[in-house]
């Protein structure tokens, strides 16, 4: 038996968990059954080693058993009758069934819950234990594969979810990862079953998307049986689905006959919805459970008359909707009269309306308008695309005087009249109002009378101009009118630049004029062309001039058919602008010359990061010239270096400010080597997410501290020969610098006053928090590490390891920790490195020394940091001072045990508390895969 009960574990793919023999009431008599549990099923085999029966764990429905030698175990199909001699089996066999069921629904919802009845109670056991990541999502999904007959070792697709639910969905602090969105699995149709199943059982996630997705019948039963018992989903997206027959119909309806299913969103964009669906959706909507719906997207959904009336009456019945709903979109349906009557209808009682979506309805906008006094909270309001009358402008502009929230308007192409300019761009919102007249045909008179208007207009944040054939002299009347502006951050004038006789040379110094002034708050500027209107070579004074502009931060001159000489404009741009973040550049025409040029300005440039791929060009380009193709790949590896310092600046800048507010406990390099974690792949590939134009195998650029580095080294032996370099033997002056109160000026004091930083705890918290303010904390990092090498015994078995350690932090090539030593310095180390002794790194040690004694020091003393924080001078011995030195283990048990003087606490709060030290700790290592850490509260003041 044992032969085959082994057989038939390794062919199921389970675990044997118990097995025991049993007396099993049948159809006629009792018999002796050998019952096995296994990980997802309880099986019972006969004497001669048939299965009786086969009961998957999902099948097992309660358990009962009021006397120690009996059990009954009740199935969706039927009883099994167990009973034993002895009370010791029945009672194993019950805590093993639950134990499986809890290791496989460990946060099932009370509907699902396993029914225990047991008496004695004594004789039921804790077997209670951790749920686990995304609420034991994994441990039921392999139990739904398991019970749908998909294999759970050695599949792909089962490893790739696992992966996923354990390294992306367990970590939702930077993205809404509690939605659970098929799309983010790539799995075939008959996978999804087992990948939505597990939802009924499951209370962490609390959304559900589903979008470009055709619903099977198998889905469809899962799906109903989902939202009928649900008690925990908030937000429902079921975009661009189709479905067969009344399949959608009868997800609905479960929504409807769910009375503890209380949505908070619901999206059904693009699914459409006949007759019945909208009867079924609008019977939800008038439940009491949809009052807390604060969205509801039905854009395209196909909404006519007879269903814009049901769900209208049904909001009326639901008066809690109009304290609830914040966001309506029914764009892109065929509102006719009729239905823009019942909508006008449920507008014009008051509601808590702040976001009202009814672009290309094509609506009767004299009735619609005249309700939106309704709708007094709204902060976004979107009418593109529908034509009006001349009653319906008169009553958008009453609304818009009236309204003292509205902060987005978009009225692109409704052919907006010139007479309501003035109401459009002077709204009463005084934080700030974005509008978009996009497509309106304005013309020159219209340009004109924009710009008029706009000199009145002191709040606009956002100006969306695009193809409205504005030409010369209307672009040059509404640049005029924006001269005064202080508050436009955004200027968009796409497909503006009409070709003409007369080349648009007015239109560019206007331009020219306004985002150069010192006070210009422009930061986005949109001047892409299009096939009737483009610039061509006329950027190429605009691409020039912008060098001078301080505050441009993202450009689009995309399909201005610019050629080479404009990419070279552009490269002079991009070698001297320390600002622009975002670039778009596709349909210009530009081949190799231009995409080299624009190569090498690339390479002093660290602020450029987002360039989405100038997928036309390239292909144009590459047909002609193949060279293109390696010239692009280095340009996206330009890009994705940059993205990689600025991330890296960008997080140690907010744990910098994290640290400061809690107590660091840094582990030291023996608990944790930081120099063998991938860390710079985690950059790689969080830069790789957010950039898309950056190829997945694209090489970064190094920089961050090693162009500095070495530029500073260049410096220094320039400055200071007798520190390091060839130039050491040299017989010069002693350095001298403006003396300070209480130091004199000389390198012999300085080196006193280094060694009194080092041997005083407080002083070298700061000096390395100072050196970590200047990007110079590599230095001191290594100084500390060496002492501390220095100090390990010559037989301690740890010294090579930790000499190579040190080796590959600080002085490999490409390291990001490279400290300035000389080529001959390196060498030797690289040489001796196979048979490390504890003076491998003294000739090192003091080359470092002597370059923070000729420069960091000085300028410490000089620091804030420094008088803020700086205890009572007393210049110690030039004596060698080993045993009081501060080395890095000594530092990190002063930050661990949080040593302050109670005289300077109050000054020096914030100096302890950082970490002072430049290598990435493990919530940097987190935060550079996974986005920002989570948001601290301060600590409490000193008392």
């Amino acid at each position: 038996m044992t032969t085959k009960l082994d057989a038939l574990m390794k062919q199921r793919g389970e675990e044997l968990l118990f097995s025991t023999w049993l007396s099993i009431r049948g159809d006629k008599k009792v018999g002796l059954r050998y019952i096995v549990m296994a990980t997802w099923s309880l099986v019972v085999i006969s004497e001669n080693g048939r299965i009786d029966q086969d009961v998957h764990l999902l099948e097992i429905t309660a358990i009962s058993s009021h006397d120690p030698k009996q059990l009954n175990i009740t199935t969706k199909g039927t009883l099994i009758e167990a009973t034993c001699d002895t009370e010791g089996p029945i009672d194993e066999l019950i805590t093993t069934i639950r134990t499986a069921y809890e290791r496989s629904f460990p946060a099932v919802p009370e509907a699902y819950r396993l029914r225990v009845d047991i008496e004695p109670r004594t004789r039921v056991k804790d077997i209670s234990q951790a749920i686990g990541v995304c609420g034991g999502y994994k441990p039921t999904y392999m139990t739904l594969r398991n019970y749908y007959g998909l294999p759970t070792s050695n599949s792909p697709i089962c490893d790739a979810v696992l992966w996923d639910i354990d390294n992306i969905f367990a970590f939702d602090r930077i993205l809404d990862l509690r939605k659970f969105n098929l799309f983010e699995f790539d799995a075939p149709c008959d996978e999804m079953k087992a990948l939505v199943a597990p939802l009924q059982f499951n209370r962490y996630f609390r959304g559900f998307v589903l979008k470009n997705f055709k619903l099977e019948k198998d889905l469809v039963l899962i799906l109903t049986q989902l939202l009928r018992y649900s008690a925990y989903l908030e937000e429902i997206t079921l975009s661009y689905v189709t479905y067969t027959k009344d399949s959608l119909i009868h997800l609905l309806e479960a929504m409807a006959h769910n009375h503890n299913l209380g949505l908070t969103q619901l999206d059904l964009s693009n699914t459409l919805l006949d007759e019945k669906g909208f009867a079924a959706l609008s019977t939800y909507l008038g439940k009491e459970q949809a009052g807390r719906l604060h969205t509801l997207n039905l854009s395209g959904c196909g909404i006519g008359k007879s269903a814009m009336k049901q769900v209208r009456e049904m909001l009326e019945a639901n008066t809690q909707m109009l304290d609830s709903l914040t966001k309506l979109d029914v764009s892109h349906n065929r509102l006719d009269s009729q239905a823009s009557q019942h909508l006008a209808h449920w507008l014009e009682r008051p509601n808590a309306l702040q976001h009202l979506n009814l672009s290309s309805t094509f609506l009767d906008c004299d009735v619609v308008f005249q309700a939106l006094p309704g709708c007094m909270q709204l902060t976004k309001l979107d009418v593109s695309y529908n034509k009006m009358t001349v009653t319906a402008w008169q009553d958008m502009a009453l609304y818009i005087k009236a309204c003292l929230f509205l902060e987005h308007l978009d009225v692109s192409g409704c052919q907006v009249p010139i007479e309501v300019f003035p109401d459009i761009v002077t709204g009463p919102n005084q934080r700030g109002c974005h509008v978009y007249l996009r497509d309106n045909n304005l013309g020159i008179m219209g340009g004109k009378a924009l710009g008029f208007a706009i000199k009145s207009a002191t709040h606009i944040v956002s100006l969306d101009l695009s193809d409205n054939d504005l030409r010369e002299e209307g672009l040059v009347a509404v640049i005029e009118g924006l001269m005064s502006s202080t508050s436009l951050k955004t200027l968009i004038l796409n497909g503006n630049f009409g070709r003409a006789k007369k080349s648009p040379g007015d239109s560019i110094q206007g331009l020219l004029k306004l985002m150069t002034q010192v006070t210009c708050p422009i930061s986005t500027l949109g001047v892409a062309g299009s096939p009737k209107a483009d610039l061509r070579s006329e950027i190429c004074p605009l691409l020039t001039g912008l060098v001078t502009n301080t505050s441009l931060t993202s450009l689009d001159i995309s399909g201005n058919d610019m050629g080479n000489q404009g990419a070279a404009a552009l490269s002079r741009l991009l070698h001297r602008h320390t600002a622009l973040s975002t670039l778009h550049m596709d349909n210009n025409s530009v081949g190799y010359v231009g995409y080299q040029s624009v190569l090498l300005a690339l390479d002093n440039n660290t602020s450029l990061r987002y360039l989405p791929a100038p997928y036309s060009d390239v292909n144009m380009a590459a047909k002609s010239d193949p060279r293109v193709l390696p010239i692009m790949a280095e340009i996206s590896a330009k890009i994705h270096s940059n993205c990689q310092l600025g991330e890296s600046r960008k997080k140690e800048k907010e744990t910098d400010e994290e640290e400061s507010m809690v107590d660091l406990k840094i582990r030291t390099p023996d608990q944790e080597d930081l120099t063998s974690r991938p860390w710079p792949l985690l950059r790689s590939q969080s830069a790789s997410m957010w950039n898309p134009s950056i190829p997945s195998g694209a090489r970064p650029r190094e920089t961050s501290t090693l162009s500095l580095s070495s530029r500073r080294k260049g410096k220094e032996e320039m400055r200071h020969p007798h520190t390091v370099g060839p130039m050491n033997k040299m017989r010069s002056a002693p350095l001298r610098r403006p003396a300070l109160e209480g130091v004199s000026g000389s390198v012999k004091d300085y080196h006193a006053e280094l060694k009194r930083i080092v041997s005083t705890k407080k002083l070298a918290v700061l000096f390395r928090e100072y050196l970590h303010q200047c990007f110079n904390s590599e230095n001191f990092s290594f100084w500390l590490e060496a002492e501390e090498y220095r100090n390990i015994d010559e037989n301690d078995p740890s010294l090579p390891k930790r000499a190579q350690q040190m080796y590959d932090k600080y002085l490999s090539d490409g390291t990001l920790f490279e400290v300035n030593l000389s080529a001959k310095i390196k060498k030797h180390v690289s040489d001796n490195i196979a048979t490390p002794t504890s003076k491998l790194y003294q000739e090192a040690q003091n080359a470092i020394w002597s370059l923070m004694v000729s420069d960091c020091v000085p300028n410490f003393l000089k620091s804030e940091l420094y008088k803020a924080g700086a205890p009572p001078r007393r210049i110690r011995s030039t004596k060698a001072l080993n045993p009081n030195f501060c080395t890095m283990r000594m530092l990190e048990d002063f930050l661990v045990s949080g040593e302050v003087d109670q005289r300077d606490s109050g000054k020096s709060e914030i100096s302890i508390h950082t970490a002072l030290s430049t290598e990435p700790t493990r919530r940097e290592l987190s935060s550079l895969a996974l986005g920002p850490p989570p948001t601290r509260q301060p600590p409490p003041p000193p008392e």
